[in-house]
């Protein structure tokens, strides 16, 4: 390496290097910028790396690196980008270690093994822009001092075992557009300060610990396009106005948690909505009127909840929707034939409900449906042959309805089809020997009904 002691630029990215790192690089003093990004380097990091204190630019991610972080790299005052993620570095962040780092403006350190506590040092990284610290192992609370870092742009701290309350700080940081801090152990509040938040496009503090009710305030993000709370402690309703002064929202999400109330009038106002999840709260009452003729919609999760309404009038018919789970709420009506427009389909629940009627034939141009569950409503009349064209399904459950006649000996044609329950209906009928073609059924269920049993050998092998 001493021939090459003037090299100010070494990139070697996206190779097969193997091995070490080795500790002559500490020989290049005017190395400004190293990448050897994407190879298959499987040493420490050299403390002799150290010694290149004019680096601005270090690059190590995609590697097979272990060990801890030297607390040589200290010596590096000049970095502004420092990438070390998906590697298997280990041990606590030294304080020592990134408090001369003030030049640093890009922080990557995700997809490792470190653990210990987020240093209060980090504060000192006020030309900080990007800090990514997700899926490792970091504990105790996300330092006050984070709040010291206005110029942050993208904060992503998921994926650890971070404990105790987002500090107020945090939401000084108005210039954040991302902020993720899903899968840790955070608790407390969301407080009122949220709304100044201007620039934030993505928010997901999803499974975590987080209580109480959302603040009003949080109607207020008006850059906002992503929304995340599921899975965590939150009840009360939602404000309102929400999604009212955000127009470029396309994902929100509720789920698991203990909202009540009615769902906001405004929530999809904007037309950009595409995928929506409030399953498994206790909310009531009808849905909001602009989700009958909103096109965009691709996934919905309505199910376990307390809604109310005309299953087609209060939801309408979307073709662009490939999920829909409304099942477990309290609609009612019959399914209209236009549900066989939606041609993108792949899994339809409206289980546990109230709906009745018979099932429009028209399902069966559902030709991308792998799980149809009706179960446990009021429908009647015979179920129809059409339902043999879904050629994808792998799940079919009609149960507990008031269906009569033979079942169709189109059945047979669902070659994928793995589980089907018929039960708990008054069909009356002999098995067809065609439902011996589906050879991958695991469930058959077809109790409490009138069917005449004969013995066929395709169904006994």
């Amino acid at each position: 390496m001493d021939l090459m002691s003037n090299l100010q630029t070494l990139e070697l990215y996206n190779n097969s290097f193997q091995g070490m790192i080795p500790s002559s690089i500490g020989q290049l003093r005017e190395l400004q910028s190293l990448d050897l990004r994407n190879n298959s380097l499987n040493s420490t990091i050299p403390p002799e790396l150290g010694l290149c204190t004019n680096l601005n630019y270090l690059a190590l991610a995609v590697n097979n690196l272990t060990g801890l972080l030297p607390l040589s790299l200290s010596n590096l005052t000049k970095i502004t980008e420092l990438g070390l993620s998906d590697n298997s570095l280990s041990g606590d962040i030294s304080p020592n270690l990134i408090a001369k780092w003030n030049q640093l403006v890009s922080l990557q350190l995700q997809n490792n093994q470190f653990s210990g506590n987020i240093p209060a040092e980090i504060g000192l990284l006020t030309k900080l822009k990007y800090l990514l610290m997700y899926n490792n192992t970091l504990s105790g609370s996300i330092p006050l001092e984070i709040g010291n870092m206005k110029d942050l742009f993208a904060l992503d701290l998921s994926g650890n075992q971070l404990s105790g309350p987002i500090p107020l700080t945090l939401w000084n940081l108005t210039n954040l557009q991302v902020l993720q801090l899903f899968y840790n152990n955070l608790s407390g509040i969301l407080p009122p300060e949220i709304g100044k938040m201007k620039s934030l496009v993505t928010l997901d503090l999803n499974t975590n610990r987080l209580y109480g009710q959302l603040p009003e305030t949080i109607s207020q993000l008006n850059s906002l396009q992503s929304f995340s709370v599921f899975t965590n402690n939150f009840s009360g309703g939602i404000p309102t106005d929400f999604g009212k002064h955000s127009p470029d929202l396309s994902y929100a999400s509720f789920s698991n948690n203990s909202f009540s109330g009615a769902m906001p009038s405004e929530l999809c106002s904007g037309f950009a909505l595409e995928d929506l999840t409030v399953n498994n709260n206790s909310f009531t009452g009808s849905l909001p009127e602009c989700l009958r003729n909103y096109s965009k919609l691709h996934r919905v999760r309505l199910d376990g909840n307390k809604f109310t309404g005309n299953i087609t009038e209060a939801f309408g018919v979307h073709q662009n929707l490939n999920f829909l789970a409304l099942r477990d709420n309290q609609f009612v009506g019959h399914l209209s034939s236009m549900w066989g427009e939606c041609r993108n389909l792949t899994n339809l629940q409206m289980d546990r409900n109230r709906i009745s009627g018979k099932i429009p034939a028209e399902l069966g141009k559902l030709t991308k449906l792998q799980v149809l569950t009706l179960d446990s409503n009021k429908l009647s009349g015979e179920i129809p042959d059409e339902l043999g064209n879904l050629g994808l399904l792998y799940r079919l459950n009609l149960s507990q309805n008031h269906m009569t006649g033979e079942l169709p000996k189109n059945l047979g044609n669902l070659s994928k089809l793995q589980h089907l329950d018929l039960s708990e209906n008054s069909l009356t009928c002999n098995i067809p020997v065609e439902l011996g073609n589906c050879n991958g059924l695991l469930t058959l269920n077809l109790s409490h009904n009138k069917i005449f049993v004969a013995y066929h050998p395709s169904l006994a092998t």
